[in-house]
């Protein structure tokens, strides 16, 4: 059964940590999403016998690629700096594909670390990671026109 023409738009695309909309993205792959352990482990016995095991890990590691000229880098550099001397940047994370029904949720999340830069002809790009606990993923597809 087919639901007519789907449209995907970057455009629909948020991407949001603590009070601060993130723009500037860079102009391919700009968000990646990494959960860091399986929803469930297998364990196999000598005689046959096999149990599953759930994994309540629900750790995720999402990396954000800003352009160089993007003033969110500004406003994530504070927010790693504040971190870093006063242990003040643990602030709730959303990424939502307003396109579709894709969305990755935190209530705790944190920059990893500052992003390794580079400059030359064009002003380079900027990816910075972010560590989230207790997170909800939820993969959908595109919205039928």
């Amino acid at each position: 059964m087919s639901f007519g023409m789907q449209t995907y738009s970057a455009a629909g695309v948020v991407i949001v940590f603590g009070p601060n909309i993130l723009t500037g993205v860079a102009e391919d792959k700009f968000i990646e999403v990494e959960a860091e352990a399986d929803i469930a482990e297998l364990r196999k016995g000598a005689d046959g016998g096999v149990t599953r095991s759930m994994v309540l890990d629900d750790n995720v590691k999402v990396t954000v690629t800003l352009k160089g000229e993007s003033l969110s880098n500004g406003v994530l550099s504070a927010i790693a700096k504040l971190d870093k001397l006063l242990g003040a940047g643990v602030l709730p994370f959303m990424f939502v594909d307003g396109t579709g029904f894709t969305k990755v949720t935190s209530p705790q999340a944190y920059i990893k670390k500052y992003p390794n830069m580079e400059r030359g002809k064009n002003a380079g790009e900027c990816k910075w990671e972010f560590q989230l606990t207790h997170a909800n993923i939820e993969v959908g597809g595109t919205l039928p026109l």
